[in-house]
């Protein structure tokens, strides 16, 4: 994937990333429909490492109890541990960092740009990516 179809959030409040995550499964549900997502944890989870940057199959229907369990389990610590969620094939790819920021990418421009349109995520973006063209071929 070139770097020009990955796109970040400015720095988030922990309100605003409680607020992406409790709405992932509905943006993944407009981005792919009802479909099987692939999580992975990544740097800083409280994991054995390796079973870390490990694809698991997630159903958009389960995606809040994956992630509410993985809070709750102290896996994932928003703003402090990297969690991935994707839809098939890797077309988008939503990163929850652990420097407070979420970084938007994948294979497929449209699904990248359609993420970054989302209302989920819209007003979140860098104000400098914000202005991004998304006329360049990929």
């Amino acid at each position: 994937m070139k770097k020009d179809n990955e796109v970040h959030t400015r720095l988030l409040s922990e309100p605003e990333v409680q607020l992406v995550l409790k709405g992932l499964p509905s943006l993944m549900r407009d981005l792919a429909g009802d479909c099987i997502v692939i999580a992975e944890y990544g740097w800083g989870c409280n994991i054995h490492n390796d079973l870390q940057y490990k694809p698991m199959e997630v159903g958009v229907a389960w995606l809040d109890g994956f992630i509410s369990d993985s809070i709750e389990q102290r896996i994932f610590v928003p703003a402090s541990s990297d969690l991935s969620v994707s839809t098939p094939e890797g077309g988008c790819e939503i990163l929850f960092c652990h420097e407070s920021d979420i970084h938007i990418s994948g294979g497929q421009r449209k699904l990248v740009q359609q993420a970054c349109e989302h209302p989920l995520l819209k007003e979140l973006i860098d104000t400098e990516m914000r202005t991004r063209k998304w006329t360049r071929t990929q």
